[in-house]
């Protein structure tokens, strides 16, 4: 049998190898797919929470969402939490085109449902006092599933737009 060189060999392994990540899928290896999220039920549920509280309600915003989702991906394709894995809240918010008078940030990660989720961090201080922010008027929610000992990481962004600044 014949030995081929290094050279000859490249193109081969480098088939072979985009080969192996296109069965992969579109999570790629680990299996990190985004969760469809019914937002408006999400909205209510929040709203519910807030209104019995004294807070003003919430809608959810599409943009918030998609930048919701995006936090919620790198975290699952890390397999950790984090409100920096892609950049800061305000970076993220500013790169969306989303102008914003107050926005905070929730994460969490092992619950099934939004609503788990939600419970979770109501019983969080930090979390709560994120829920109850007094100005927030928008929300926007985002989920990932990833085959590891998390399963499900979720992102709430609670926000308002700056009237003065535009959005």
């Amino acid at each position: 049998m014949k030995a081929i060189s290094a050279r000859a060999a490249f193109p081969v392994i480098l088939c072979l190898t985009l080969l192996v990540g296109a069965c992969a899928g579109p999570g790629g290896f680990g299996g990190v797919s985004p969760v469809a999220v019914n937002t408006r039920a999400a909205a209510a549920s929040t709203t519910a929470f807030r209104t019995a509280q004294g807070r003003g309600p919430v809608n959810a915003n599409s943009r918030l969402n998609a930048i919701a989702e995006r936090q919620a991906m790198a975290m699952a394709r890390r397999g950790r939490l984090g409100h920096d894995l892609i950049g800061p809240l305000h970076k993220r918010l500013k790169g969306a085109g989303y102008v914003w008078l107050v926005a905070v940030e929730n994460v969490s990660a092992g619950y099934d449902d939004f609503d788990a989720a939600l419970a979770g961090w109501q019983t969080s201080t930090g979390h709560r006092s994120n829920l109850l922010e007094p100005q927030a008027t928008e929300i926007g929610v985002g989920a990932a599933r990833a085959d590891d000992k998390y399963g499900t990481y979720w992102t709430l962004i609670l926000a308002a737009p700056d009237p003065d600044r535009g959005r």
